[in-house]
């Protein structure tokens, strides 16, 4: 769904099930990849160590983690670089567009 409302936003979405299927898709696209959109917490590769690994290949990239957990389960063991941006589920589609522009524009 969130996808989905991305696209008709008029975003360039690359989608994947999983932080492994999410890193070899980035790898693969050959395009400039501006913003990941990940869970935190996912079985093998989980969103911390997804956006380190893409943070590695794509320099500039934005953050912004989905997670059902407060801010507060973390600390900065757990979290990218900043900037980044968290997102607590459950949330509005007009959230997560919010969220989307606000990391893009580096806020």
């Amino acid at each position: 769904i969130a996808c989905g409302a991305l696209r008709k936003l008029g975003y360039r979405v690359l989608e994947a099930a999983n932080g492994v299927e999410a890193f070899e898709i980035a790898r693969q696209s050959g395009e400039t990849i501006d913003l990941l959109i990940t869970d935190l917490i996912m079985p093998g590769r989980n969103g911390h160590e997804l956006a380190k690994s893409l943070l590695a290949e794509f320099g500039n990239l934005k953050i912004l983690y989905m997670s059902g957990y407060g801010e507060e389960a973390f600390d900065e063991t757990n979290l990218a670089p900043e900037p980044y941006t968290l997102l607590q589920k459950p949330f509005k589609l007009s959230d997560l567009c919010t969220c989307v522009r606000s990391a893009l524009n580096g806020h």
